[in-house]
């Protein structure tokens, strides 16, 4: 997988990008289920899970993560 830790607003914010659904996570993603593609809650901290081209993204916020996972986008290489 590839980590990026992010800053939004002042608020840590955590980008993961894993081949395909099935694939390794990093730890602070453990129990969340990669398979739904929506926004979920876990305690307090917002997550969200979407495909891109054959890459699942999981991303996780203090703040609403729907508009950094909406700006998601496959290139070309």
């Amino acid at each position: 997988y590839l980590e990026v830790r992010l800053n939004c607003c002042g608020e840590p914010l955590l980008l993961a990008l894993t081949k395909g659904p099935g694939g390794k996570l990093p730890r602070v993603f453990d129990g969340v289920d990669t398979s739904k593609h929506d926004f979920q809650t876990h305690g307090g901290v917002h997550v969200a899970t979407r495909q891109v081209g054959g890459v699942t993204a999981v991303i996780a916020s203090k703040h609403s993560v729907g508009g950094v996972l909406g700006r998601l986008r496959a290139v070309g290489t």
